[in-house]
């Protein structure tokens, strides 16, 4: 069953360099997933980048950046294995969201001892 996808980017870290200010070094985000049926599965992490490799032709002023932006370096940081784990997240928490657990009983007294 194929998932819809959305992005949140929670909060950034920033660094100043030599070169320039406000230079993006992490990103916390959440990859959400939504099924067919509704229910929404969420992956968190957050993804580290070099202030030392800058291009300066590419830089981006910090008050210049857009959602789609980040999201496009988010996605770019990404293997295949990365990307593969954060969908497996996803569906693991929808597996569990509509497939929950049997509850466990705690607590249960011995059989062989009475009350």
């Amino acid at each position: 069953m194929a998932l819809t996808y959305n992005w949140l980017i929670k909060r950034f870290s920033t660094q100043n360099t030599d070169n320039a200010n406000n230079v993006v070094v992490e990103v916390h985000w959440v990859k959400a997933g939504t099924n067919a049926n509704e229910v929404i599965g969420e992956c968190h992490s957050s993804t580290t980048f070099n202030s030392e490799n800058i291009n300066s032709d590419a830089f981006i002023q910090f008050n210049d950046l857009t959602e789609e932006t980040v999201i496009n370096w988010i996605e770019s940081s990404f293997d295949a294995e990365k990307a593969a784990w954060v969908e497996e997240q996803i569906q693991m928490e929808i597996n569990q969201i509509e497939n929950p657990p049997l509850p466990i009983e705690h607590n249960v007294g011995l059989p062989w001892q009475s009350e």
